[in-house]
C-alpha cells in the first residue's frame, strides 16, 4: 500500500513539473516508485537517423561508486552507491542521436553528461538518463537525444542499485561520425596536409654550399 501511495504521488510530481527536492532523503520503497513513474513515461524523442555508429564493450566490476540521478537528472536514487564506468565522446555532425546498452545478465543504467561528468555531483551536467530499454531489464536506451558537434560528451554506465555490476556493451548511432576519446585529445588530423617548404630553405642551401667548400678545401689541401 505503502509503495502504491508513494508511485501516485511521484506521478502527480511529473505531471505538474514539480522538481523532486527531498529525493535524498527517500526511502527505498518510494525511491523505486518514482523509478517505476519514470519508467512509465514513454520518452518524446523518435529515434534518430543512423548513418554512422560505434560500438564499446568494458565492465563496472571494481569500479568507483557514487550515487547516481534518476532517469530525469533530479535528486538521487538511494538505491546505492552503485559502480559505474565513464566514456568521453563526441560527434561529428550535430541532430539526433540513439545511445543503447547491453548489460550482461545485470541491471544497468546510462547517463549523458555533458561537458564533465563529477560522481559528488551527480545532477551537474546532466543531460538524460535510462534505465530499462525495449529490451526490458539488462538493457537501456535512449533514443533520440541532440547532440552538438565539437562538444564534449560523458556517457555514464552504471548499476540499477548496490550490487548490480557487470560487463556491458554500449553503442552510439547517429547522423555523423562519432568518436570515443576526448575532444581534440590527440586524434589524428582527418585533413591530409601537404607538404611544405619551410621558409628558411634558402639559409639552409646557403650553408651547406659553405660547408661543403670547406670540405672540398681540406681535401685539396691535403693532397696538395
Amino acid at each position: 500500500m505503502k509503495a502504491s501511495v508513494a508511485l501516485s504521488l511521484a506521478i502527480a510530481a511529473v505531471v505538474s513539473g514539480a522538481v523532486i527536492a527531498q529525493t535524498s532523503s527517500m526511502t527505498r520503497e518510494e525511491a523505486l516508485a518514482y523509478e517505476i513513474s519514470l519508467k512509465n513515461t514513454p520518452q518524446a524523442n523518435s529515434p534518430a537517423q543512423v548513418l554512422a555508429s560505434v560500438n564499446y564493450s568494458d565492465t563496472t566490476v571494481g569500479g568507483p561508486e557514487f550515487n547516481r540521478a534518476f532517469a530525469d537528472c533530479t535528486g538521487q536514487s538511494g538505491l546505492g552507491p552503485v559502480r559505474y564506468h565513464t566514456q568521453l565522446f563526441h560527434v561529428g555532425t550535430t541532430g539526433a542521436h540513439n545511445i543503447s546498452s547491453v548489460q550482461d545478465g545485470w541491471d544497468g543504467y546510462i547517463f549523458i553528461y555533458s561537458p564533465s561528468f563529477d560522481p559528488l555531483n551527480q545532477n551537474t551536467n546532466c543531460v538524460i538518463g535510462d534505465d530499462d530499454g525495449d529490451g526490458g531489464i539488462g538493457t537501456s536506451d535512449i533514443d533520440g537525444v541532440a547532440l552538438t558537434a565539437g562538444v564534449q560528451y560523458v556517457l555514464v554506465t552504471a548499476g540499477f542499485e548496490l550490487g548490480e555490476e557487470g560487463t556491458f556493451t554500449n553503442t552510439i548511432d547517429g547522423p555523423g561520425a562519432v568518436t570515443l576519446g576526448a575532444l581534440g585529445g590527440g586524434l589524428p588530423d582527418p585533413v591530409p596536409q601537404p607538404n611544405v617548404i619551410p621558409t628558411n630553405t634558402g639559409k639552409s642551401l646557403g650553408l651547406m654550399a659553405v660547408l661543403l667548400s670547406l670540405v672540398g678545401f681540406a681535401v685539396l689541401r691535403r693532397r696538395g
